[in-house]
């Protein structure tokens, strides 16, 4: 025997069944909704006024884009920001750049907010300036009717992006440098970038050679500003091969933040032949003579 189900107990198996049906429909749409929000773009967007380093007194902007318009804080006011910070690693330090500007841009829906940092004598960062992982940190941000993701990706260090660095060091040696005429060389030392201070003497340098018995003896007038300073070498080496040899400026002598060296150049050794002689400037020719006798002749470059 068969009994009918009452009209009421269809219904909820009809309900039962849309129930499911849209359970099964909007699990991708809670997915979704779920997943967290894209990461934002932060870039560094000042470069240098020298096109090589930041110096004390500059300031290093950077910038997070693509957020709705109408960003404020969730205390402190409409676009105060008043406690909003970016981090960013300059050398071994972490400095916290301030919100300067926030930009609203209608016309494409979105916001970029603008951070700045000033350079202090102190910072000083041989590879550049780089900015870690989700660095905002402060109040939340709201805009577009709901809180704003401010997580974002790394920006990582770039050359183009130094502080503090020695834009370039040069020195000028003696034309073809020896053993022979290294006593008594004079060699100008130039900064690019930045100036001697003033309290410069023989000993604000160093050689930076293998040889032994090689020195700086004086040094030409610096003054606080100069950007060359002339050494005079005293020698007594006594060298078989090639050496290297090249100076360098401590940072107490200088406005920059470290110790610079100059490239190195080759000592070449004096040959047994004599002062300056070269191998290729030795050569023995001979001269039979009419009588079967012969001579040599050795010629040999004076020393420089």
């Amino acid at each position: 025997m068969m009994f009918a189900s009452p009209p009421g107990m269809m219904g909820l198996g009809r309900f039962a069944r849309a129930a499911r049906l849209c359970a099964v429909l909007a699990a991708p749409l809670l997915a979704l909704a779920a997943a967290p929000a894209a990461a934002q773009t932060v870039s560094i967007t000042s470069t240098p006024a020298n096109g090589e380093y930041y110096t004390a007194g500059e300031a290093i902007t950077a910038r997070i884009v693509d957020l709705p318009v109408g960003v404020t804080e969730t205390s402190g006011g409409s676009n105060l920001f008043h406690n909003s910070r970016m981090a960013l690693t300059i050398g071994a330090n972490t400095r916290q750049a301030v919100v300067t500007t926030v930009l609203s841009s209608t016309n494409i829906g979105f916001t970029s907010v603008d951070f700045s940092y000033t350079v202090v004598a102190a910072d000083f960062d041989t590879d550049g300036v780089s900015i870690p992982a989700n660095s905002i940190t402060g109040n939340d941000w709201r805009g577009g009717g709901g809180a704003i993701n401010r997580s974002h990706l790394a920006v990582s260090a770039q050359l183009s992006q130094r502080v503090g660095y020695i834009a370039s060091i040069s020195s000028t040696f003696p034309a073809a440098l020896t053993e022979g005429n290294l006593n008594g060389a004079d060699v100008t030392v130039s900064l690019s970038g930045v100036t001697f201070g003033s309290s410069v003497t023989a000993s604000s340098f160093e050689l930076v050679t293998a040889m032994t018995g090689v020195s700086i003896s004086t040094i030409s007038t610096v003054s606080s500003g100069d950007t060359t300073a002339t050494l005079r070498l005293a020698s007594t080496a006594d060298i078989s091969a090639s050496a290297d040899l090249a100076v360098r400026v401590l940072a107490a002598a200088h406005t920059g933040s470290a110790n610079v060296t100059t490239e190195a150049v080759s000592v070449a050794p004096v040959l047994a032949a004599g002062p300056g002689a070269s191998a290729s400037a030795l050569s023995v020719p001979v001269d039979e003579g009419s009588a079967g006798s012969w001579s040599v002749a050795l010629n040999t470059s004076p020393g420089a």
